[in-house]
């Protein structure tokens, strides 16, 4: 028992003896190993240091005028470094849990220099530090927390400034977080500048490709890093030109390389150099964004407008929302209010819907001034790339003599405009509370309550064409025009209409056409066309017969040889399945004998004398029996009474056109009565 009791003191003894010896060769070990590590030739990194100090027991080293540069030349310098809390199993490469090297590390009169851009720092604090000991490269180094009271950045002669840095979680693949306070950057002479009062940054990419592609000429945002999310405070920038921006605040969340889930800048101020005026938008928000663009197809400044190169150029691009609300812009003789507009839904070069509401905008010059104002507006399905192919037909048509407008529409088809159909450029549209006016040498002011329509049963009119739209719809309620004092009050004009002042005219149409491809027929319809005060007007009209073939045709007519070509193509062709004209109002007939007198010198009622004279000769001619007897008595009930009139044509089956016009000896009105189903009703008799 003695001796094994003595052994074992003994063995402690030993063991205490190295321990103290190894507490004074370890510095001199670890020192020559690193200065060794830092000069050999063969090492990734080079560097040196001065006044190394190590406490093996305490965990602690420490070394004045640390110079580090790594293998892509970035060179990492330190007045002083100060580590404590080391553990050195993990320096040695023998900890199995892990690189963590020290638990805090105090850096002071640091710099980062990275090809030309240098960091400065007075002092850094940083936790939870750890490394690969293999390596011990600085894109290894990672560390849990970072504080930096102050830093400064320089490259050229750019100058930049950040003050209380508190940076989580980094490492040369990430940085969790990012925190500042008061940041400014000068760009140098007469280069303008920029602050920020405070900034936060989150999931970001790690520093080294951060700072890297700052300096790359051949920076592309496609594969460009940043931080997936971020928040902004108090950003100002000014130009050299006297221009400046100023945001209250921007918040980004979910950006990537190519995308941003949202994001929104809220108090948004542009001042224009040369008092140019100013905009200021209230907020901005995006969602849903991705793009792939190549850069190299945007165009540059100045450079001639070229509608295919920017579709191929944000061809990739998709927007869920873009919104701006509450817009103010100022400029020398206009200004600009507009509560709100937004995009929503952009991809494949179709927008959903494009809105507007609260737009007004005032204009003035010496000689006059100038108001347009519009309550709301909704476009939906707008096809980008149809606008542009529409575009390309119309394009250079503005030739300034008739010899060039003609050679730039050789070779141009009707079909190249979409005629008889519409292009299909969106699905439907709504303008409500429209207002222009003008005051000054000339007085003019329109109001227009709503105006709307819709495109529809899109396709080809034969396999392969292009798209167009087989009906549509139009709507316009409530276009009000003032007439000018010299107008409103002219005898001769308020004598025509038998009024005492005619100072405003209003005008409500809906409309509407579509195209059967199945059986060819064709319908336009004017369904209303009313002018308030005086009567409204009802047309509308089918034709059979009209084929993809024959439509086809028609589309194929070169525009310079329209007139001839189109008149032989529907004679050839098409038939009549009906039609109707309706005209109603108490004042319609009135006015129209008091223009028609006004400009032919015939007293109006002469003129609806002869009117009914003419169709008593028709009734002796041609009987009262029959289809169009019935109708010449009914036409002269109107006459003698013009408040509502209709007449219809409703043939047993459709009648061809091209017969009746290359007849040697046209019909008879009464055959041509029958063969088309006249009939007219007037006033009570219409819907008995």
């Amino acid at each position: 028992m003695a001796k094994t009791a003595k052994f074992i003191l003994g063995s402690v003894v030993i063991v205490a003896a190295a321990g103290v010896g190894l507490h004074f060769l370890a510095p001199v070990y670890t020192e020559n190993n690193l200065r060794s590590a830092l000069t050999d030739p063969q090492s990734t990194i080079r560097g040196e240091f001065g006044n190394f100090q190590m406490s093996p027991f305490k965990g602690t080293m420490s070394a004045d005028n640390v110079k580090i540069t790594s293998v892509d030349n970035a060179v990492y310098n330190a007045q002083h470094v100060d580590i404590t809390g080391i553990d050195w199993l993990a320096v040695y490469g023998f900890n199995p849990s892990g690189d963590a090297l020290a638990g805090t590390m105090a850096l002071k009169g640091a710099t980062i220099a990275v090809n030309g851009r240098k960091i400065a720092f007075d002092q850094a604090s940083l936790t939870g530090v750890s490394a690969d000991p293999a390596s011990w490269l600085p894109e290894t180094f990672a560390a849990a927390d970072i504080q930096i009271p102050n830093l400064t950045q320089t490259y050229q002669d750019q100058i930049s400034t950040i003050e209380d840095i508190h940076i989580q979680d980094i490492a040369s693949s990430h940085i969790g977080g990012i925190t500042t306070g008061a940041w400014s950057y000068d760009a140098g002479p007469d280069q303008g500048n920029a602050s920020i009062a405070q900034s936060i940054f989150a999931n970001c990419a790690g520093p080294l490709p951060l700072l890297q592609q700052l300096d790359n000429s051949d920076f592309n945002w496609n594969s460009a890093e940043s931080c997936k999310n971020m928040a902004l405070a108090d950003l100002t920038m000014s130009l050299p030109d006297h221009s400046a921006i100023s945001v209250a605040g921007i918040l980004i969340d979910g950006m990537t390389t190519q995308s941003i889930e949202t994001a929104s800048i809220n108090a948004l101020k542009i001042r224009l150099p040369k008092n140019e005026g100013s905009f200021e938008i209230g907020r901005v928000e995006l969602s849903g964004f991705d793009q792939a663009i190549d850069p190299a197809l945007i165009p540059v400044p100045g450079e001639k407008f070229d509608f295919d190169r920017w579709l191929a150029a944000f061809e990739t691009v998709k927007i869920g929302k873009l919104e701006f609300s509450d817009q103010h812009y100022t400029m020398p003789d206009a200004e600009i209010r507009w509560d709100r507009f937004a995009i929503t839904n952009l991809a494949n070069h179709v927008i959903g819907e494009v809105s507007s509401s609260g737009l007004s905008v005032h204009g003035s010059t010496v000689a006059q001034t100038m108001k347009i104002g519009m309550d709301q507006a909704t476009f939906r399905d707008i096809d980008i790339a149809n606008i542009a192919a529409l575009s390309r037909q119309f394009k250079g048509m503005t030739a300034n003599n008739p010899q060039e407008q003609l050679a730039e529409i050789q070779g141009k088809t009707l079909g190249d405009f979409g005629f008889p159909f519409n292009p299909p450029v969106l699905s439907t549209y709504l303008l409500t509370g429209v207002e222009l006016g003008i005051t000054g040498r000339e007085t003019f002011h329109l109001t227009l309550d709503e105006l709307g329509g819709a495109l529809g049963d899109v396709g080809p009119v034969r396999e392969g064409g292009p798209n167009v739209a087989r009906t549509a719809t139009s709507h316009m309620g409530g276009l009000s025009i003032d007439m000018p004092d010299e107008i409103s009050s002219d005898p001769r004009i308020t004598s025509m209409l038998g009024v005492d002042r005619f100072s405003q005219i209003t005008v409500d149409m809906d409309a509407h056409q579509r195209w059967n491809t199945e059986n060819g027929e064709f319908q336009y319809a004017l369904d209303e066309l009313t002018v308030r005060d005086f009567g409204t007007v009802k047309f509308s009209l089918t034709l059979a017969g009209l084929t993809s073939d024959i439509i086809g045709q028609l589309q194929d007519v070169p525009v310079i040889d329209t007139e001839q070509r189109i008149g032989k193509i529907l004679g050839d062709s098409a038939q009549l399945k009906d039609a109707s004209l309706e005209i109603s109002g108490d004042n319609l007939m009135p006015t129209v004998w008091k223009i028609a007198a006004a400009t032919s010198g015939v007293p109006a009622d002469q003129l609806q004398l002869t009117a009914g004279l003419a169709v008593i000769q028709a009734q002796q001619q041609y009987g009262t029996t029959g289809q169009l007897g019935a109708s010449l008595a009914q036409l002269a009930t109107w006459l003698a009474k013009p408040h509502r009139l209709q007449i219809t044509l409703t043939p047993s089956r459709p009648v061809a056109f091209g017969p009746l016009i290359k007849a040697k000896h046209p019909p008879t009105p009464p055959v041509m009565a029958e063969t088309f189903g006249l009939k007219i009703l007037a006033n009570d008799e219409i819907g008995k």
